[in-house]
């Protein structure tokens, strides 16, 4: 079994699948497109309808949909079938993508990360039951992480509302009971205390840095809700490869 391979597609053509009513059809071209890019047959490219959540799922071979595009309702899957492509849809959230792997066992994880889910601590809980569940009798050797494009932490205000929720944050003077919030920051802590709680050592989360990007500032790359795209998303994507 290969590592797994993190993909993040920003691509102009996805745009116009994306800008209409039909959201079950958008998906369903948006899978069609995955497929085809990743070659791999439409029923192994997995979709979840997001809702801002710390609900996450494991996909497994008896559960992969058919003509429905989506694996059920939540923001964070994970699996350790190969050849089966995980899609989390951005704009400016933190897309996650995690390989967990050793004693001969690799999961691959794709989380959802936006300010609610982050404050719902989506990304602890699911390596959490990761490990837990699939690393109970051997810890993992390595707990590879890939940050796709977000907003980034100098330009993401946020109200002191949601600021409350985080210790990632910090004042905007200009801008009085305004905050910035930096999303990788926190989902890296999350990251880092999961493996605490399970006893492992820091040195076991080891970064990918080369998708990462701030969707908001480089307008030229990333879609951007924040910045009045409201169709464009960017589909990132985690698949174990078989050998």
């Amino acid at each position: 079994m290969s590592p797994a391979q993190t993909m993040v597609l920003a691509r102009p053509e996805l745009r116009e699948l994306q800008n209409g009513a039909d959201e079950l059809q958008n998906r369903r071209q948006e899978r069609e497109a995955l497929a085809r890019h990743s070659q791999l047959p439409e029923h192994r490219v997995v979709f979840l309808k997001q809702v801002h959540g710390d609900g996450n799922i494991e996909v497994r071979a008896t559960a992969l949909p058919a003509r429905e595009p989506y694996q059920g309702e939540g923001d964070a899957l994970y699996t350790e079938l190969t050849d089966t492509l995980l899609v989390i849809r951005t704009a400016d959230c933190l897309p996650v993508l995690l390989e967990v792997s050793g004693a001969g066992r690799t999961v691959a994880a794709a989380i959802h990360g936006g300010w609610r889910g982050l404050k719902s601590e989506i990304v602890y809980k699911t390596l959490q039951r990761i490990l837990t569940e699939k690393f109970s009798d051997h810890a993992p050797e390595t707990v590879r992480a890939a940050f796709g494009p977000a907003i980034s932490g100098p330009v993401y205000e946020v109200s002191a509302d949601v600021a409350e929720h985080f210790s990632e944050v910090r004042p905007r003077p200009e801008h009085p009971g305004k905050y910035l919030l930096d999303l990788k920051a926190s989902a890296r802590n999350q990251l880092e205390r999961a493996l605490k709680a399970n006893g492992l050592p820091a040195d076991r989360l080891v970064f990918d840095p080369q998708h990462e990007g701030c969707t908001y500032s480089e307008n030229t790359r990333f879609y951007s809700y924040r910045r009045g795209e409201k169709y464009g998303r960017i589909l990132n994507t985690i698949c174990i490869k078989a050998s």
